[in-house]
């Protein structure tokens, strides 16, 4: 009896094995699914073929690998926003239809921006400063144009990024910012010798923080940091000289803060060092960690509590936590670097975009 017993629960235990390796298998229908989203290869085209049949319900069908397809497109995404080219460029060697799908991810900056892969390359002035380097734009835009009417598909996705009227909205933008940057600057100047001014700083902090998903444009306006650069140079002496308390205030809370707000590949600059990119001829490298201090990160934000960005350091010349405390003869050198920076990416980005030309284009 025992014997038969025994051989029961084995035959039991095979039973609950099989069933579980079964249940784990896909069905023909789910293999036939993922076959047709990888073959159709982006959202868009997926979506079109749901479309093109009304009288049948795919939704049930196609859903999970449609999810599974989106979730490619959205770790895809993930990479661009941060600056991650080489993780980018091997997800898009894989499937270069992804760069047709668009999806909405959350940068380090805490912004919600939605779009492809490009646009977003675009958004963020992630675009070389040398001619003989390559960066996120113009590396999607290599694979985008290996695509079946991969031109076409450039122009599209542009002119969705930089619609009719963004310059219009871009300046206005740029005017708030600067009124803002002005007043917190200006409650600096009057205020008491060790008054921390925390009511004006909360309110530009405020002021700067994201709230509404960005769809087109310009991520960031590079300008705002140069206009900082440019007033604490300008009220260094006024404000007391080296390692004077207005001044810290002016570095670290102001310029500091401003930097929290910065796209992946101006962070990747200022941690490897403005000047050895602008002067040196250095091309990006890449890296999040500061040159001189490569213990310490400048994104993700506040991963060490005791020292914060725009709170206790600002960040230049590659270093950060130590050599960011106050570096208060820098100010016109850091507004020229930073200015020649952000001037040759903004040319580089009109450039490859070619907005004029596109809108022709597109008109005919």
């Amino acid at each position: 009896m025992a014997s038969s017993g025994s051989n029961f629960s084995s035959a039991s235990s095979s039973s609950s094995s099989s069933v579980a390796f079964f249940s784990s298998v896909p069905s023909l229908k789910e293999l036939a699914a993922t076959q047709l989203v990888n073959q159709l290869g982006s959202v868009p085209a997926v979506e079109e073929f749901i479309l093109q049949r009304p009288g049948v319900d795919m939704k049930p069908l196609l859903g999970e690998a449609l999810e599974r397809l989106q979730y490619q497109v959205n770790t895809l995404l993930v990479h661009v926003v941060k600056g991650d080219q080489k993780e980018a460029e091997e997800l898009i060697k894989v499937n270069p239809k992804l760069l047709l799908s668009k999806g909405m991810v959350v940068d380090y900056s805490d912004r919600s921006i939605e779009g492809t892969a490009f646009q977003m390359a675009l958004g963020a002035e992630d675009v070389k400063y040398h001619e003989d380097e390559e960066c996120m734009a113009e590396m999607i835009q290599r694979y985008l144009r290996q695509l079946p009417d991969g031109e076409l598909e450039i122009q599209k996705q542009i002119q969705e990024q930089f619609p009719e009227g963004w310059e219009a909205k871009e300046n206005e933008r740029a005017k708030n910012d600067l009124a803002a940057l002005n007043k917190v600057v200006n409650a600096i100047s009057v205020s008491q010798p060790n008054d921390n001014c925390e009511a004006a700083l909360n309110e530009f902090r405020e002021y700067l923080k994201p709230n509404c998903v960005i769809k087109t444009g310009k991520h960031f306006n590079a300008q705002l940091l140069v206009e900082a650069f440019k007033l604490y140079d300008k009220n260094y002496d006024r404000f007391g000289d080296y390692n004077s308390h207005k001044n810290i205030l002016c570095w670290r809370k102001v310029i500091g803060y401003i930097q929290r707000f910065l796209p992946a590949s101006y962070a990747q600059a200022f941690v490897q060092g403005v000047y050895y990119i602008v002067e040196s001829g250095e091309k990006l490298n890449r890296s999040l960690k500061f040159r001189y201090e490569n213990d310490v990160s400048f994104f993700p934000l506040d991963s060490d509590p005791s020292s914060r960005l725009g709170f206790d350091f600002a960040a230049w010349g590659g270093g950060g936590t130590r050599l960011g405390l106050c570096i208060a003869y820098v100010g016109a050198g850091s507004a020229f670097a930073c200015q020649t920076l952000s001037s040759k990416k903004h040319l580089r980005c009109k450039s490859l975009c070619n907005v004029q030309t596109v809108t022709r284009r597109i008109a005919v």
